[in-house]
C-alpha cells in the first residue's frame, strides 16, 4: 500500500478539476495512517463518508461539464463514476462484517489504483473537449 503523490502527468488543464483531484489525493493521504490503524470502526466510516462525499462533489463537477459541452463519452465516463460509488458502498458493508484492518488496506489499494488510473487515462479523454470550450 502506498500513498498518492501528485505530479504534472495528472493535470487535465482545468484548474477547478485539477484542484479537486489534488484535494482527493490530500484526503486519501491524510487518512492513510488512520487506515493503517483500522481498529476505530467509527473513524473508518467517517473517512469513507468523507471520501464518498468529496468524490460525489467532484464527479458532479465533471458531469456538469459533460452535459454543458455535450461530451461524446458522457455515458461511458459517468458509468465509471457509478462503478466507483458502488465499490465504496461495498467497502462500507465490508467494514461492518469483515476484518477491519484487512478491509482498510484493501480499500487504500483500491483508492490509489482507481484514482491514478482514472485521472491518467479516463479524465485525459475529456481534456481536449473541456479546454476547447474555454475551460482553463
Amino acid at each position: 500500500m502506498t500513498t498518492l503523490v501528485w505530479n504534472d502527468s495528472y493535470l487535465v488543464g482545468v484548474k477547478e478539476i485539477d484542484d479537486q483531484h489534488k484535494k482527493l489525493f490530500t484526503i486519501i493521504n491524510s487518512r492513510f495512517d488512520l487506515m493503517k490503524n483500522a481498529e476505530n470502526e467509527e473513524k473508518l466510516k467517517e473517512v469513507l463518508q468523507e471520501l464518498n462525499d468529496y468524490a460525489s462533489y467532484h464527479f458532479s463537477t465533471e458531469e456538469k461539464y459533460f452535459q454543458q459541452f455535450q461530451y461524446e463519452k458522457t455515458q461511458e465516463h459517468t458509468s465509471l463514476h457509478n462503478s466507483y460509488k458502488d465499490a465504496m458502498q461495498l467497502y462500507t458493508i465490508k467494514l461492518n462484517s469483515e476484518n477491519k484492518i484487512l478491509v482498510a488496506y484493501e480499500l487504500m489499494d483500491y483508492l490509489v489504483g482507481w484514482w491514478i488510473h482514472h485521472i491518467t487515462d479516463e479524465d485525459q479523454k475529456y481534456k481536449q473537449c473541456f479546454t476547447s470550450h474555454g475551460l482553463k
